[in-house]
């Protein structure tokens, strides 16, 4: 008997009522996910309704736990490390980086006026005003909190553009606009209601920032990446954080953002 015949054989001697709900199982599981509802029309063409669902799923998330690797590479050396990111709304960021047997390399805390950078084998820290963020070697892909927050979240807001225009393609909705001389490019997934993709370009058309999200996942609610890529081409660097696990949502209290400098530590000027 073919195993077919066999698999016949055995479904028709289940009763009836089992085998609905079997169904209806598979059906809320796995086997549902062609039954997925959009958030995003895949043939929207208002534009103006897409940062309404990126802020949507931006907003439900309050704080997020996170650990994983993350790799830096540059012209000169490729760094990867074990990481810790913390997150809470309004105004609280936590990184700490350790290389092997959990010795650790450096940890910034930033909120939305100042941060500071401890790096505990040189036994020294930088510190400074968050506009001055840009300036620190390695954190150089952030200009701000805001932008500095929603990479390490992965749920990038779009930005207030002049002369916007929705475009549909094959990798799903395409937003482009313009704002201070700077072209930008938004590839959103109308299913998630989520940026995958976003290009930052010059007046020449050369990309001066790339940043790719995948690996997408729902937590209380929320979407996020767990793989973040950040390139800068001209200059030949790039930051990849993979997350192995995400904890979203649950509470944090003060010390878990805290940093502890020595009295011995040195003071480096920006």
């Amino acid at each position: 008997m073919t195993l077919f015949f066999r698999l016949f054989h055995i479904l028709s001697n289940i009763k009836r009522p089992f085998i609905f709900i079997t169904v209806v199982f598979l059906l809320s599981t796995g086997c549902s996910t062609f039954h997925k509802r959009p958030l995003i029309q895949p043939d929207e063409t208002n534009w103006k309704t897409i940062p309404a669902v990126i802020n949507k799923n931006y907003n439900k998330l309050k704080t997020l736990q996170g650990t994983g690797r993350l790799t830096i590479e540059t012209s000169q050396f490729n760094y990867t490390a074990n990481s810790q990111i913390r997150l809470q709304k309004p105004d609280s960021l936590y990184i700490k980086v350790e290389a092997m047997f959990g010795i650790d390399v450096g940890t910034l805390f930033a909120d939305s006026k100042q941060f500071i950078l401890y790096t505990p084998m040189q036994n020294s820290y930088i510190s400074g005003s968050i506009d001055s963020l840009g300036k620190v070697h390695f954190i150089d892909f952030y200009s701000n909190y805001s932008n500095l927050f929603q990479s390490l979240s992965g749920i990038e807001k779009i930005e207030k553009l002049n002369n916007p225009k929705l475009a549909n393609t094959e990798k799903g909705l395409l937003l482009t606009g313009e704002k201070d001389s700077l072209y930008y490019h938004y590839w959103i997934d109308p299913y998630m209601g989520v940026i995958e993709k976003i290009e930052i370009l010059d007046a020449n058309n050369e990309i001066i920032l790339l940043q790719e999200f995948d690996r997408f996942v729902k937590y209380q609610g929320v979407y996020l990446p767990k793989t973040i890529r950040l390139k800068k081409p001209s200059e030949k660097k790039a930051f990849t954080l993979f997350y192995n696990k995400l904890i979203v949502n649950s509470k944090l209290d003060k010390k878990d953002f805290e940093i502890k400098i020595p009295k011995t530590a040195s003071q480096i000027e920006l």
